[in-house]
């Protein structure tokens, strides 16, 4: 049986997690994980959020993605919104069918 490796270098991708999490100045530009890190919203409802069409407005220099940090309390204003009537539609759904 083969055995697997484990990943030695490098600090890996940022986690949210809530004991790590600060809060967003609004007058601060943030990098992707410098974001992640300090409003608890992880990687991956990040991703799932853009698969709906709900994106923070990234801008890039070089490889690295920043955003502002007024631009992502907007964006967790909309995310949540979206969040609430997706919510809604399913209780609906849900509703509709007993």
């Amino acid at each position: 049986m083969p055995r697997t490796r484990k990943r030695t270098t490098g600090p890996g991708r940022p986690t949210a997690h809530i004991a790590n999490t600060s809060h967003i100045d609004p007058s601060v530009v943030y990098t992707r994980a410098g974001v992640i890190t300090a409003s608890g919203v992880s990687a991956t409802r990040l991703a799932l959020l853009a698969a709906e069409g709900i994106k923070p407005n990234w801008f890039s220099l070089g490889r690295r993605q920043f955003v502002s940090g007024a631009d992502f309390v907007a964006f967790m204003k909309r995310a949540a919104e979206h969040e609430a009537a997706k919510k809604a539609r399913e209780a609906e759904i849900a509703a509709y069918g007993d």
